[in-house]
């Protein structure tokens, strides 16, 4: 309890001293958080109370955040707001409503599960922090998008470092990540490898066994977090209208780290942004880079067609793999009907394996309703809209954004990271920068031809 205090403290401070800067120390504490915290644990540097006081620090900051920024611009909130922040509104307001009904009326244990309720709003808080910040500090937003591809593409050479460089039981001697997920953050048994010390998903895949017996996870400590986080800054570089050899530097170890983190859902949130950003860009020679490069790739490592043929197969097979087909085909062609999730069924039981784990849409219609899966849709593609429609060619911060907005809507029909801190704040936190950038200068070009008009006192009768 001392020490929670004192981090509470800790984290007080900071937030006075850094202001709208905080959103820098948020996302850096994403990207390493889930390889230091494992690491003093397994050595015996930290206990598990402090363990579990560390962890809540980035939540902290998140709220503090929002509190600082939401007073200080206090005065926004008299004009219309933007509609994607508007849908964004109505997520937040049903989650609420959703969880507060379920435990008052159904008796859900929500209360008891505040992780799922922490996942569940957590793009609202995101989102809104983003917003807030650049309607506040708007020449932050850009000096942000640059911090971010710098501090992903050094902890993307670390990655791999950590990748090629220790022996196999590197993991469960030295940064033993199961042990920690499971007596910390109190994930169940069957999503860690305890013989290994990783987590499940970090698994190598039976094609690439030649490449390493384990997916890439670096410092984010998991690969799929890795392989989303390394998405964005991909994206952030396709962003750009030119590279110079700095990014093109950095655009090295970002793809082969993305690359090696085998994670599906990470490859289509690159390229479906990617290719997104050459069309709504004019650039069409870089989407034939992409499908050179993808070419290559195809022909010379005969383990990634076997990957992607075993990934098809399952559909119709079954197979290791089948959980993330059924994840589609289940979802789409009868769940999404059934009466009983039209209000949500209250939280899943996480005890066992189920196909409702990987589908984004899935996990939310399931467990909280059609409605919030509506709004949350509705978020993206209004996100998308507002952020194409009123960005000016130059506006790197939004273009990014409304990439980012659309590819994880494509991106969530296969995983439920969307909710998740770690893996989505950097996205999260941009779409809302790339919003609060265009709705500021609105506001702005509204105060400029307001003071345009004549004085109605100076105008003679």
């Amino acid at each position: 309890m001392l020490f929670s205090a004192l981090v509470g403290l800790l984290c007080l401070v900071v937030a006075a001293a850094l202001r709208s800067r905080l959103v820098f120390v948020i996302a850096a504490i994403c990207w390493v958080q889930n390889l230091l915290l494992p690491w003093w644990y397994t050595q015996g540097w930290i206990d598990e109370p402090v363990a579990r006081a560390l962890l809540l620090v980035k939540d902290v900051l998140l709220l503090l955040l929002l509190g600082y920024a939401a007073w200080r611009v206090r005065w926004v909130w008299r004009r219309p707001l933007p509609a994607p922040v508007v849908w964004l509104a109505a997520y937040g307001a049903w989650a609420v409503l959703r969880i507060s009904l379920g435990v008052a009326l159904a008796g859900e244990p929500l209360l008891e599960n505040l992780r799922l309720v922490r996942s569940v709003l957590f793009p609202v808080g995101a989102v809104l922090a983003g917003f807030l910040v650049a309607l506040l500090a708007p020449k932050l937003a850009p000096r942000y998008v640059r911090f971010t591809v710098a501090g992903i593409a050094v902890c993307a050479v670390v990655s791999l470092a950590l990748y090629f460089l220790p022996s196999n039981d590197f993991w469960l001697n030295e940064i033993n990540i199961a042990l920690y997920n499971v007596n910390v953050k109190g994930d169940v048994e069957w999503t860690v490898v305890a013989d290994l010390g990783i987590p499940e998903s970090a698994l190598g895949r039976l094609s690439f066994q030649a490449f390493s017996a384990f997916r890439l996870l670096g410092t984010f400590g998991d690969p799929l977090t890795a392989g989303l986080v390394l998405g964005l800054a991909v994206l952030a570089l396709a962003a750009r209208p030119r590279l110079s050899p700095g990014t093109l530097a950095a655009a090295v170890p970002l793809a082969a780290a993305l690359f090696l983190t085998f994670s599906r859902s990470a490859w289509v949130l690159a390229a479906v942004g990617f290719c997104y950003l050459a069309l709504v860009q004019r650039r069409f020679a870089r989407l034939g880079v992409l499908l050179g490069g993808a070419a290559v790739l195809w022909i010379a490592l005969a383990p990634l067609r076997q990957f992607l043929a075993t990934s098809l197969a399952a559909f119709d097979v079954g197979g290791f793999d089948a959980y993330h087909a059924l994840g589609i085909t289940n979802f789409y062609s009868t769940e999404m009907l059934k009466a009983e999730y039209l209000l949500g069924a209250g939280a899943l039981d996480l005890s066992t394996r189920s196909w409702m784990l990987e589908n984004g849409f899935a996990f939310l219609t399931v467990q909280f309703g059609v409605t919030l899966l509506v709004t949350f849709v509705g978020f993206c593609l209004s996100a998308e809209r507002y952020l194409r429609r009123h960005a000016e060619p130059d506006d790197l911060v939004a273009r990014l954004g409304a990439a980012g907005a659309l590819a994880s809507l494509v991106v969530a029909n296969f995983c439920f990271y969307a909710l998740w801190f770690t893996a989505y704040f950097g996205i999260w936190s941009v779409v809302g920068l790339g919003i609060g950038l265009l709705h500021r200068r609105e506001i702005e070009h509204a105060a400029a031809a307001a003071a345009a008009l004549p004085d109605p006192a100076a105008v003679p009768a």
